[in-house]
């Protein structure tokens, strides 16, 4: 369980706080980050869990909370997008303030990206095209 994701069924609409991401198990209790499965670009927004290993795992059997694949994001690679600032907002790209570039949630085809992790975000590269 330790470093995968689960999506907890009926919190579809709340993206703030629809996912598990399992940390560690200590004393028979998993340390769980419930946080959102769709980048935000407002710092803070996930809280830290202790979930005794059980029921966690009772969850998982009753399938109320479901492993998923992790959430990704796309960040456009080009150095300079000033320039270009208007078509991305036209192709669907979104501009983070807190950290300085444009993203897309799906994989665009016209514009070079790095894919990581939604969370935890570390800006560690996953794949590029």
């Amino acid at each position: 369980m330790i470093g995968k994701y689960f999506f907890i069924k009926g919190e579809e609409d709340n993206i703030f706080y629809n996912l598990y991401y399992v940390e560690s198990l200590e004393d028979e209790k998993y340390n769980v980050w419930l946080t959102g499965n769709k980048y935000t670009d407002q710092p803070g927004m996930c809280m830290r869990e202790r979930i005794p290993e059980d029921k966690f795992l009772e969850r998982v059997e009753n399938k109320e909370i479901l492993e998923i694949e992790p959430p990704t994001l796309f960040i456009v690679t080009k150095r300079n997008t000033y320039e270009i600032k208007e078509d991305l907002k036209r192709a669907g790209a979104q501009w983070s303030m807190s950290y300085k570039f444009w993203w897309f949630d799906e994989k665009p085809e016209k514009y070079k990206t790095k894919e990581v992790l939604v969370f935890p975000y570390t800006g560690k590269k996953i794949s590029s095209n």
